[in-house]
């Protein structure tokens, strides 16, 4: 570190990231984003990445550009699809909507993807907006996914869906209703019972 003094030898105060007084120099990243600088210390950065620490930039990039790598990614981090933008609230699905990448969408829910409908800061899920720009394609992706593991706070979201697409796409709609009874017509009806049942 510039104007530093240097300290006897075994002192082994810290004064910068990695490093140690005395030390050699840290290795830095620096990395752009958009209008975004960002310096990071290499060593922790290969940390984060092994944690899994990733944006949805990074997300949206593997989409557009490798998006053949996705079902590794999904395989290691099945998180990876809920992660969230700090400036909007959307997910890579968002993207994916907004894009038609259909295929991107099928890489990213295949395999053990912890998919749940979450909301962007405009309290707009990916289903909802595949829904308002009639996208038929996502939104039969979307709700293949969401349907076999419907619970207490994702049955409310598919009724409501549901109902917006009655409205926005009619044709659809005896589709979508066939795709949440497909789980139920396994000859009995305990599902009836069940408190995430859905009311439409």
């Amino acid at each position: 570190v510039e104007g530093a003094e240097m300290e006897e030898e075994g002192d082994k105060e810290k004064v910068f990231g990695n490093i140690e007084r005395g030390g050699s120099a840290p290795l830095l990243l620096y990395a752009a984003a958009d209008y975004d600088l960002t310096v990071m210390d290499m060593r922790a950065f290969k940390l984060l990445a092994e944690d899994g620490a990733h944006s949805v930039s990074q997300l949206i990039k593997l989409s557009r550009w490798d998006p053949d790598a996705i079902p590794a990614l999904t395989n290691r981090l099945p998180h990876a699809v809920n992660i969230r933008s700090a400036k909007t609230g959307d997910t890579v699905l968002h993207s994916c909507v907004r894009h038609s990448w259909i295929d991107q969408m099928e890489n990213w829910l295949s395999g053990p993807s912890d998919y749940t409908p979450i909301a962007n800061f405009l309290g707009h899920t990916a289903l909802r907006e595949a829904i308002m720009c009639h996208n038929r394609q996502c939104v039969t992706i979307l709700f293949k996914k969401l349907i076999p593991a419907l619970n207490n706070v994702s049955s409310p979201l598919v009724t409501e869906a549901v109902r917006l697409i009655s409205k926005e796409m009619p044709e659809l709609t005896l589709q979508v209703l066939q795709l949440i009874e497909l789980p139920n017509s396994k000859g009995d009806d305990s599902s009836h019972d069940d408190p995430a049942s859905l009311s439409v």
